[in-house]
């Protein structure tokens, strides 16, 4: 054919025109999208890969938003007695459980698993929005998803899935032989993405273990033995005289509450406070600001609120004297040209900051039996923020010890609170045998 026919030098222009396309469009033009599967035959592949996948795939279904529980909660219990367990429903709602030790193990040491039941919404205005979970691939990795609309809820459900399959192992109800063990308890809370209030309401004089894997990590294997606590900081400055913005501006007695309160905030410090070798150990953070009527008024009152996070109590103790010291300092200023001008300070501590006990035996249990799984060394993690671990571990049990817990991964999780978030399946299944291994480990002293 005629187009085949060229000269040497034409056939070599072609040749490298269309090399070079081809390499512009390889830097230049998107590469595939990441697989994705919806049909249901893809999830019940996965479901049938595991019973704990199964119970996830249940649960996250489940729209639970914090205060909205009550179905989740149902479904829950509903697993729980079917598997013969003693559960129950605590004054708040909370779910509690207990299985009594192997024969012959009694008096290994006690160990409650814990989790919680709510979850963060994607949609704000319709929280009960169903859920409807995907199969993704990305990046090599199969991921279950939300259809985008919604979070998944795999923060926590990945961890009361864990707990349901874990107990439906040791009673002998679930796959395999049944798992000789202590007494094993069980706490799944409400609104620990709110308020906490179902760990700090939990009846922990009820539970009889001193030792607490909470299961809300978002990396399995990993260890977090160091938390934040949380302190909430308001300003409010009132008092003021207000006004009309043009008529009374002229006045050197009216004082504008909003342009005060940017002054005192140029005077606090922002962001990271104090570090050490683990990472932050002190931050504060500016979060909410109110204040003025209107564009054409002198602002009379304003707001400013602040979290505080820290792992020291000493060093929170010292950035809340030097904004108390600077609070002061501007009111007296500002005092002076208007005599019931005021700046209040309120101080909430909202979450206690935790730190596992260094000698304690419980994390070289959890370290050995991750290790025996992993292959792979595990080191304890400090992370800047807070969880229920922070409460239960100044709480105290049955026998009036403090509980010792431990914030433990049992699945990789990734965005969590957001409609992007998903879980590594097959991860899932590692965290669950984990806390499997621990309780045998534990059998075994």
């Amino acid at each position: 054919m005629d187009f085949l026919r060229c000269s040497n030098f034409v056939c070599k222009k072609l040749i490298f025109l269309a090399a070079l396309i081809g390499v512009i469009s390889r830097i230049y033009l998107p590469g595939p999208a990441a697989a994705e599967e919806s049909s249901p035959s893809s999830l019940e592949r996965i479901a049938a890969a595991d019973s704990v996948l199964g119970t996830a795939l249940e649960l996250m279904e489940i729209p639970s938003p914090s205060g909205h529980e009550s179905r989740m909660a149902a479904l829950i219990l509903e697993k729980l007695r079917g598997l013969g367990i003693m559960a129950w429903k605590d004054d708040f709602g909370n779910l509690m459980a207990k299985i009594p030790a192997s024969p012959g193990l009694e008096k290994v040491p006690p160990l409650l698993l814990a989790a919680h039941m709510d979850m963060v919404p994607g949609d704000k205005k319709n929280p009960l929005k169903p859920i409807r979970p995907r199969l993704i691939r990305s990046g090599g990795v199969e991921w279950i998803a939300s259809d985008g609309t919604t979070t998944l809820g795999a923060d926590d459900k990945a961890g009361v899935a864990a707990i349901i399959d874990v107990l439906s192992r040791i009673t002998g109800k679930g796959p395999g032989f049944a798992v000789r063990h202590g007494t094993i308890e069980v706490a799944i809370t409400r609104e620990e993405e709110t308020t906490v209030q179902g760990a700090k309401n939990l009846e922990t004089d009820r539970i009889s273990s001193k030792y607490a894997l909470i299961l809300d990590g978002e990396k399995v294997f990993g260890v977090v033995w160091e938390l934040a606590g949380a302190t909430e900081v308001t300003i409010r400055l009132h008092g003021g005289r207000g006004g009309h913005s043009g008529i009374d501006i002229h006045r050197p007695d009216n004082v504008n509450a909003l342009k005060v309160m940017s002054e005192l905030d140029m005077l606090i410090p922002q962001g990271v406070v104090k570090r050490n070798e683990r990472g932050v150990v002190t931050s504060i953070n500016a979060g909410l600001v109110e204040g003025g009527v209107a564009i054409n008024a002198i602002a009379p009152e304003a707001r400013i609120s602040y979290l505080v996070r820290t792992t020291e109590r000493a060093a929170e103790e010292t950035l809340l004297r030097e904004i108390r010291e600077a609070v002061s300092r501007v009111e007296r200023k500002y005092r002076r040209l208007q005599k019931k001008f005021r700046i209040e300070m309120n101080v909430n501590h909202i979450l206690p900051p935790w730190s596992a006990k260094s000698e304690s035996p419980f994390f070289r249990w959890v370290q050995k039996a991750g290790e025996r799984l992993s292959g792979k060394k595990i080191s304890p993690l400090s992370i800047h923020a807070g969880a229920e671990a922070n409460i239960y571990a100044n709480k105290r049990n049955a026998k009036g010890e403090f509980i010792e817990p431990l914030l433990l991964g049992v699945a990789n999780l990734h965005a969590i609170h957001t409609t992007r978030e998903r879980i590594d399946w097959r991860s899932l299944i590692q965290g669950r045998d984990w806390v499997l291994g621990i309780i045998r480990l534990m059998a075994e002293l």
